[in-house]
């Protein structure tokens, strides 16, 4: 297959995933390489036109550097990573949380300086963040960077206020994860204070955490964002909804057209995840809200026992 024959592939809108076309393109790593990365800087200068076009090329070339970890794209991610939520939904969708953490990673080569400042970024997507502690979190698990330095970072990028309460979850999590000490104190005050996603994080995940070893801590983080990392390129892409071939048990039929594969195949027929991103998200604001209240009408009943 030539590389204008792998291009040709990559980009059609037609149904139905690339699995010759992305082997091809391993086979053919030095030549495409340069044409992946002018594509990637491309999204990254001209956002608007690739959020307005139906091609699959920028997914296939986000899990093809990553596999590659290819360190050219690191700066072009990190731009649109910073992207505002409305382009990054319209560029990545699902992908934002199930491959460009890894992508960052992969990329970054031991150089964490532009996720660092990335996570600072109270501007970014609040996803994009969560993506950057995660990250973060890893490579003080597997002894790239200092814990308690990367614990400092994610504290500090924490927010008293209860509008961020999606990064902020993000970001606790992933101090659980290093077993937070000290900084528990920190996370308990903002969850009393509502100003952490509920569903990111419970009471009871704090104490937890602190029950754990730093040791046994550093297992698990490594092990959930391994879980992450496909063994090989099809690992990234193939088993997505919007790649469903029409005679496939997930296939959505309600159009002709090419679906944007925003989500993993769905777990139970008929729900098909990362298809109708707003919608997901109004319904889990809606569920936040629920759950902040139940958790405010149960602390008001201890208070008065």
């Amino acid at each position: 297959m030539t590389l204008s024959e792998i291009l040709e592939q990559l980009e059609d809108t037609a149904p139905g995933y690339r699995h010759d076309a992305l082997d091809a393109a391993i086979t053919q790593r030095e030549a495409i390489t340069p044409v992946l990365l002018a594509r990637l800087e491309e999204a990254a200068t001209e956002p608007q036109r690739f959020a307005e076009s139906d091609s699959p090329l920028l997914l296939y070339t986000l899990s093809l550097l990553s596999h590659f970890a290819e360190a050219a794209a690191h700066e072009p991610l990190l731009a649109i990573s910073r992207l505002p939520e409305p382009l990054c939904e319209a560029l990545l969708g699902d992908a934002i949380s199930e491959i460009l953490p890894v992508a960052l990673w992969r990329t970054a080569q031991g150089h964490y300086q532009g996720i660092q400042s990335l996570l600072a970024d109270e501007q970014a997507y609040d996803f994009v963040r969560w993506g950057a502690a995660r990250v973060l979190a890893y490579a003080a698990a597997s002894g790239e960077l200092d814990r308690q330095e990367v614990l400092a970072r994610l504290d500090a990028a924490l927010s008293d206020d209860p509008a961020d309460e999606l990064t902020n979850g993000g970001i606790a999590d992933a101090m659980l994860g290093l077993q937070p000490g000290d900084y528990a104190a920190h996370l308990r005050e903002l969850y009393e204070k509502d100003c952490i996603d509920p569903w990111s994080l419970v009471d009871d995940d704090i104490d937890k955490a602190l029950e754990r070893s730093v040791e046994e801590s550093f297992a698990e983080t490594r092990e959930e964002f391994e879980r992450s990392i496909p063994d090989n390129i099809h690992g990234y892409l193939s088993g997505w909804a919007g790649f469903a071939e029409p005679s496939d048990e997930h296939f959505d039929s309600r159009g002709d057209d090419f679906i944007l594969p925003l989500g993993l195949a769905p777990r139970d027929p008929g729900t098909y995840l990362g298809v109708v991103p707003k919608e997901k998200k109004q319904k889990a604001r809606k569920q936040n809200k629920t759950a902040r209240k139940a958790r405010k009408k149960n602390r008001a009943k201890k208070k008065k026992r």
